[in-house]
């Protein structure tokens, strides 16, 4: 017995060490973890404390706290690591490797979203100075989600001057001055002159690209006054450039000289490299202002070299068709033929329609989600408010119980058309201005095609080649703007009901096969060599029909299907069942996803949206096809899988005349 008690003794007593020994070591183990946050935490502290973001021992520290971090999945302590990574690289010039970390740091989770904010904040500038608007606008939305949900209350201020920068690159300019003025008082109210006086100048220049001088002047000598009060010579430097653009378009060329020299003086001072790009094309510009072509041509190749280095996009946009004009000015028009082909080029990408109508769209929807928030609040409030009443009148007569209830479903099926009907207002109102900004693009890309090639043109000295070239690309440009002014023409006397059909007998076949060979000789369409069109007519028929209003439904039905098919076939054809004909266009194409069939013919709406793809066209085609059938008493119907092409379909009743 005596034995057994030790036994059990001595297994108590080993026991209740090894649990000693296990609570001591998870003890120890929590305690290196937390030093070794806390020491990261500091170095942090440091690298923050003592910026230095050209010397590459700041970049090795900052790569071996990110190493440690990573090792104990401190993510606080990666969130930081990129974002000072990320700024490193941003203010070497080198916004590619910036935009690596910004968005790598965007993907993890945050606890604190003040740094969160940090990184919305910095990635939509970087991608500003590079000429990416679309994103930039989209990461400024969801910066202003961020206020709008209340989970940042730092620096407000600072993101509406941000926000408005966004709208001021896609010319929404009135958007634009509503944040900056919001900017401002905000400043104003946290004692922040210095800010104040950044976001003036920001300010002028909205005015300055509105081409109102004056209003642009006071602002800029109000803020520049500002930033060198507090030595923020980079803004300064900006500030002056712009004020001698003003006086250059005023053709006040001493004082446009004098002020490029300060900006100068001061980008130097601030190695503001982006602020020397921007007062580069100043200079540039003033030379061949006052016809100094040697100059400007030696400015502007500094500019162009400077401005793809650093991916200055829209600089080197402007860059490339100032120097269209230096060259066709020296006689050079193969050199001027190449720099404008490369600014229409590059014009384009940065102003991608499709690209800022989907920042567009995020806005809106963002927008939307901020109302129903508020509408559910208020629907709460509202419910609180009615069980309290009948909390009160609890001991009332039934009737009046009855009566109020009656009462509130009325008032909630009231409230539910009115939120139907102001999301239908809504969405007229981001149906116009897509249809703004669209028609914006689409009248002035061929434009700028049709006045830059024209003016080269002229020249004497222009080969034979090369003048059938430029033929051929004013051809194209004046047809893509006829086509869409008379598309919007159409569509308004559609709206109108304005058109009443002239019925004709005329045979049907004959009628498609010159509609097929209209199509394939007209230059428009003649790159697209990878499609064959295909005409199926088993018999020929006479039909009494507008022979005006068929014309233009099936050109723009064969329109839509070659825009839309990369290669392949396209099949147009017509089959007689009953008292009716069932007219068809077939393609090979991408197809249409379903859940946007139903919106197919409505104006300004795409069946696909991809924003690798460069399709062209205002967004009026099918809905003016679908229009013109309701007056020839017909119908058009789609039917379409996602990879598997579309076919649409038109039944026409057969008349007599």
């Amino acid at each position: 017995m005596k034995q057994a008690i030790l036994y059990i003794t001595l297994i108590f007593f080993v026991i209740s060490s090894q649990t000693a020994n296990i609570l001591a070591y998870n003890k120890n183990a929590k305690d290196t973890l937390q030093n070794k946050t806390l020491h990261i935490d500091h170095e942090l502290d440091l690298i923050s404390e003592n910026l230095s973001f050209d010397t590459d021992t700041f970049l090795n520290l900052t790569h071996r706290v990110l190493k440690n971090a990573k090792a104990i999945n401190y993510q606080t302590g990666i969130n930081r690591c990129n974002l000072y990574l990320a700024k490193t690289f941003r203010s070497r010039n080198l916004y590619d490797s910036a935009v690596y970390y910004y968005e790598t740091g965007l993907k993890n989770p945050f606890k604190d979203y003040n740094l969160k904010a940090k990184f919305y904040r910095d990635l939509a500038n970087t991608y500003r100075i590079m000429g990416d608007y679309s994103l930039a606008m989209e990461n400024s939305l969801n910066l202003k989600k961020l206020v709008e949900d209340e989970k940042i209350t730092n620096d407000i201020y600072y993101i509406y001057n941000l926000l408005a920068l966004s709208y001021q690159t896609l010319m929404e300019y009135p958007l634009a001055k509503k944040y900056y003025k919001y900017s401002i008082e905000l400043a104003v109210e946290d004692n922040n002159e210095a800010y104040a006086g950044i976001v003036s100048a920001n300010m002028g220049k909205l005015y300055y690209e509105q081409n109102q001088l004056d209003s642009a002047l006071f602002y800029f000598e109000k803020g520049v006054k500002i930033e060198e009060k507090y030595k923020l010579y980079a803004n300064a430097g900006n500030s002056y450039n712009t004020i001698a653009n003003i006086y250059l378009k005023k053709g006040l060329l001493d004082s446009t000289l004098t002020y490029l020299l300060k900006a100068v003086e001061l980008n130097n001072k601030s190695n503001n490299k982006v602020g020397l790009v921007h007062t580069l094309m100043g200079i540039s510009n003033y030379y061949f202002q006052i016809g100094n072509l040697e100059n400007a041509y030696n400015h502007i190749e500094k500019t162009i070299d400077y401005a793809r280095d650093i991916k200055l996009n829209s600089i080197l946009s402007e860059a490339l068709y100032l120097k269209s004009q230096i060259n066709a000015k020296q006689n050079h028009y193969k050199e001027a033929y190449k720099s404008l082909m490369h600014f229409i080029e590059i014009y384009q990408n940065i102003y991608d329609v499709k690209k800022i109508n989907q920042a567009k769209t995020l806005e809106f929807q963002l927008t939307q989600q901020q109302k129903e928030k508020e509408m559910v609040e208020l629907e709460l409030k509202k419910q609180q408010t009615i069980n309290r009443l009948f909390f009160i009148i609890g001991g009332l007569l039934i009737i009046l119980i009855i009566i109020a209830l009656s009462f509130i479903v009325h008032y909630k099926k009231s409230n539910v058309a009115l939120a139907r009907a102001k999301i239908k207002a809504e969405e007229s109102d981001q149906l116009k201005s897509q249809f703004l900004k669209t028609i914006s693009h689409e009248i002035r890309t061929p434009l700028n095609g049709i006045v830059g090639f024209s003016e080269i043109l002229t020249s004497e000295k222009v080969s034979q080649k090369e003048r059938v070239e430029i033929d051929k690309i004013i051809q194209k440009n004046s047809n893509e703007l006829i086509s869409t002014i008379e598309n919007l023409v159409d569509l308004a006397h559609l709206t109108t009901n304005q058109y009443k059909a002239n019925y004709k007998e005329f045979e049907l076949s004959s009628f498609l096969t010159h509609l097929v060979s209209k199509v394939k000789n007209d230059y428009c369409f003649k790159n697209f060599n990878n499609i064959h069109i295909i005409t199926s007519n088993p018999s020929n028929i006479i039909i009494c029909s507008d022979k005006y209003v068929l014309q233009k439904i099936i050109m723009e039905l064969l329109k839509n299907a070659i825009l839309y098919t990369e290669k392949g076939e396209i099949n147009i054809g017509y089959e007689k069942k009953n008292s009716v004909l069932h007219l068809f266009v077939k393609d090979t194409g991408p197809g249409i996803p379903k859940e946007k069939l139903d919106r197919i013919f409505t104006p300004f709406h795409r069946g696909k949206e991809n924003n690798n793809e460069k399709i062209s066209g205002s967004g009026v085609g099918l809905a003016l096809a679908y229009n013109f059938a309701k007056v020839i008493d017909a119908t058009l119907n789609v039917q379409s899988e996602k990879d598997k092409g579309s076919n649409f379909l038109l039944i026409i009743p057969l008349k007599k005349a």
